[in-house]
């Protein structure tokens, strides 16, 4: 069941018993997917796109006896809803999809850089110093989706996907 939709999260929940934990697949059109694991028989995903349509499935896992994915469910988020209008000149990220190293270019107005899995939890936050160009490396981490929030001076953020897929050498 999916309820208490917004323009960047959903609760997550299902009816199940007797499972040591879940695994838990979310993904939307052309991404990867993320997958994590949890005890819990619900989930708060956070830090989702807007208008975005996002499938989950549900995992069963048991010592010893493998089980089968629940059948999909999926749900779109609500729009975007800015209260603030921004000056900040639209920055460009690449190469996404990426190996690794990320580049955003028009960062001079930015303030703020977050960098959050797909649970919505904070990978990386760092301050830009005025720069034109910014580079990040998200090498050490795993091959799936995140998401980059970005902040100017007034707060207002522009919130893209980054795909991170590790070459095969």
């Amino acid at each position: 069941m999916i309820t208490n939709i917004t323009s960047d999260s959903a609760v997550v929940s299902w009816n199940s018993s007797g499972a040591s934990s879940y695994k838990v697949s979310i993904k939307s059109a052309g991404s990867p997917g993320y997958q994590f694991t949890t005890t819990e028989t619900w989930v708060q995903l956070s830090g989702l796109i807007p208008s975005t349509v996002y499938t989950v499935k549900i995992r069963n896992r048991c010592p010893g006896v493998p089980g089968g994915y629940t059948a999909s469910s999926s749900f779109t988020t609500d729009p975007a809803k800015f209260a603030v209008t921004s000056t900040l000149q639209t920055p460009k990220i690449y190469p996404n999809p990426g190996s690794g190293l990320f580049i955003i270019e028009n960062a001079n107005d930015l303030q703020n850089v977050s960098i959050l899995d797909a649970t919505g939890k904070t990978l990386i936050n760092f301050m830009t110093d005025g720069k034109e160009t910014i580079s990040f490396d998200l090498s050490s981490f795993a091959p799936g989706m995140y998401l980059i929030k970005i902040f100017d001076n007034n707060q207002f953020v522009h919130t893209e996907k980054l795909i991170l897929e590790h070459s095969g050498g």
